[in-house]
Order: structure tokens, then C-alpha cells, then sequence
């Protein structure tokens, strides 16, 4: 990966001569020399696998064999996340072999396997008897939806609503039935809502773009509400409770506008500003703080302009 002699004496100085002790039945063992492997916790590891790995994703985007899926001008092959990938190929019946192959040549060297017991296929627009023919030439069986970092990805995007949000619901309603038995204040309630229902839920509105329909955000407040109140009436408008602390309300959270913003927030990205889709010169993290500080932002735009009554 071009590194430099420097980096690599860096880490080899690390690691060569880097030793554990054993606890064996309350007894410590003499220092083993670790041959194999990176220790226990060390802050390198999860880097270094990364570097490793990046080889394998760079044969594969640089492979002509392997064909990806076009949107316009720009070709998309794989997404991953340390070890959680996924593919995506024009053709797999007649390229997914040259995947298959990348994956154990780069298994060979590096001393990994590949367990198809956990990898998955997700087809689109492929007859019954195409999708058997490729289970069978991949070893790899076929399935009606993959879940990736916390979101279930469907072929048609109409059901990414049910499998994803809609579920979602459910499990809130679950959550708080649980936090409902205990002896909380309104003020607890609210924080309740904010730190356990609010992050979930914003991380399906920034990773899921898809158009949610209004009675979504209707049944949510349905719920959160008869939380907040203990199934009794309410006694406090929501309006009122969504309205800033400033102007005396409890910043309940208004999720119709939070999904609102985070629309925004892709907008931002990828129409003004293209580059930050296809450098890397932003990390993660920073990408992130820019995603909240254009949420927050956009949610008190709204407000001025509800109030300015425009």
C-alpha cells in the first residue's frame, strides 16, 4: 500500500517482540512470545486489519472482471465496514465466480476463510430456476432480504419501509412498556425518549432516504405520548412539548422535522457538495459532526420560519 519503510519498522518494532502472560487457575504463567496474531485490546489491531484488508477491496474495484452496478457515471462494486461487506454485481451469473475467486486467493495469503454458511445472496430480477443455478455454481444460498449494519436490505425498495421502519415501531412500543414500569418523572420520561428512541430512529431517517408517509410519525407520536402520559390524557399539547425550553417547552423531539433534516443533510452532500461522496479526506467522525451540526441547524430553520408564520 505504499506506506513507506518508515511506518513498516514502526510497526515491526511493535510487534516482534511483544509477550503475554497467561492466568491459569490464579497462577501467572512466564511471558509467551506471541508469534501469530495482535494482542488482546491493542488500539493497532482494528487499524492494521483495515490496512490489511484495503488490498483485497483495491484488487477488487481494479478487477475488469468483475463488474459492478452502474449509477450514471460512477460504478459501485462493494461497501464495507471492517469486516462487513457487501458486493454488488451487474452479472452475477457469469461474474460472480471471479468474486469467489478474489476472496480465496486473498484467503490463501492471508491465512483467512470463507464461511459461506454466513454470507448471503440478494437477487433481483432473476427467474426461480437463474437464482438455483447461481446458489448452486456459489455455494451460497439466496435469500429474501440481508441485514447490513442494522438495516435489512430488500430488492425493492418499497419494502425497505416494513422490514425497517416498521419493525422498528414495534420494538419501540416493546422498549417502552419496559421503561414504562418504572417510577419516572415527565422530565424522565422525555430523556427517556430522547436517549433511547431518538438515536434509533435517526440512524434509519440518515442511512435509509426513503419517503415515509405521515401516519408513520402520527403512530410514533401515538406512542411516545402515551408513554409520556401513562396512557392517561394528555395534559400538555405535543405542540407545546416540542417547542424549544427557551419558549417553555420540554423539546420533545419532533420527528417529522428531524426526518426532514436528515433529508436535507443527504441534499447537502451530494448536490453542493460532491466531494465529500468521493474523498477520502474527511474522516467518518468528521462527516458525522457535520451530519448533526445540518440537523440541528435545519430543525431551527423550520422553527423561525413557523414562527415568522412562512
Amino acid at each position: 500500500m505504499n506506506l513507506g519503510t518508515k511506518f513498516e519498522n514502526i510497526i515491526t518494532t511493535i510487534y516482534n517482540t511483544q509477550q503475554a502472560n497467561i492466568l491459569i487457575n490464579g497462577e501467572q504463567t512466564g511471558p509467551l512470545s506471541i508469534e501469530k496474531g495482535v494482542r488482546q485490546g491493542c488500539p493497532l489491531s482494528p487499524l492494521l486489519f483495515i490496512f490489511a484488508l484495503e488490498s483485497l477491496l483495491t484488487r477488487i474495484r481494479q478487477n475488469s472482471e468483475i463488474q459492478g452496478v452502474r449509477v450514471k457515471a460512477e460504478e459501485y462494486k462493494l461497501q464495507a465496514f471492517a469486516d462487513d461487506m457487501v458486493f454488488f454485481l451487474e452479472d452475477p451469473m457469469e461474474k460472480g465466480h471471479n468474486l469467489i475467486k478474489e476472496l480465496e486467493q486473498y484467503g490463501s495469503v492471508a491465512g483467512l476463510k470463507i464461511n459461506r454458511n454466513k454470507m448471503k445472496l440478494l437477487t433481483k430480477n432473476l427467474t426461480e430456476n437463474q437464482r438455483k443455478e447461481l446458489e448452486k455454481t456459489m455455494g451460497i444460498q439466496a435469500t429474501k432480504k440481508v441485514k447490513y449494519l442494522g438495516i435489512w436490505l430488500t430488492p425493492h425498495s418499497k419494502s425497505l419501509k416494513e422490514n425497517n421502519y416498521d419493525k422498528l415501531l414495534q420494538q419501540i412500543k416493546k422498549d417502552l412498556e419496559s421503561w414504562n414500569k418504572l417510577q419516572l418523572s415527565l422530565l424522565g420520561r422525555i430523556a427517556t425518549i430522547k436517549m433511547n428512541i431518538l438515536p434509533k430512529l435517526l440512524y434509519l431517517f440518515q442511512t435509509i432516504p426513503i419517503k415515509l408517509p405521515k401516519n408513520f410519525f402520527d403512530d410514533i407520536n401515538k406512542v411516545t405520548l402515551k408513554f409520556i402520559w401513562q396512557g392517561k390524557k394528555a395534559r400538555i399539547s405535543i405542540k407545546a412539548l416540542q417547542d424549544a425550553k427557551s419558549r417553555g417547552g420540554l423539546a420533545l423531539p419532533n420527528w417529522e422535522l428531524y426526518y426532514w433534516a436528515t433529508e436535507r443533510c443527504w441534499f447537502f452532500f451530494s448536490s453542493l457538495f460532491p466531494f465529500f461522496l468521493s474523498s477520502f479526506s474527511l474522516s467518518v467522525a468528521y462527516v458525522m459532526l457535520l451530519c448533526y451540526f445540518l440537523i440541528v441547524n435545519s430543525i431551527k430553520f423550520i422553527y423561525k420560519k413557523k414562527e415568522n408564520g412562512t
